[in-house]
């Protein structure tokens, strides 16, 4: 099988993977860390603008956040702006090449 271009899997494990991820993270968690990987701002102006355009309560994207930062996807608070660690940039990589 190919290897993925950037990756040290093949594509077997890496669709596998992938699928665990998936099953891992709910569609509100994947939309806030690709717009983590995309933006320069902080987590609060990420969540208000997510939900203006996704009609998504704030409330919503906030706990989601929260398991976010529990699983060492993001790093975000005291006015910094929003990013995403080591492994959630792994996360967006992997997702993004199977996809």
């Amino acid at each position: 099988m190919p290897m993925a271009i950037g990756l040290p899997f093949q594509a077997g494990p890496l669709a596998d993977l992938t699928g665990i991820l998936l099953a891992s993270l709910n569609k509100k968690q994947l939309l806030i860390l690709s717009e983590i990987a995309i933006s320069t701002a902080t987590i609060s102006a990420i969540i208000d603008a997510i939900s203006l355009e996704q009609s998504i309560p704030e409330s919503t994207l906030k706990s989601n956040v929260k398991r976010l930062r529990e699983l060492g996807l993001v790093s975000c608070g005291d006015g910094q702006p929003a990013r995403l660690t080591g492994a959630g940039e792994l996360v967006l990589r992997i997702l993004n090449k199977v996809e």
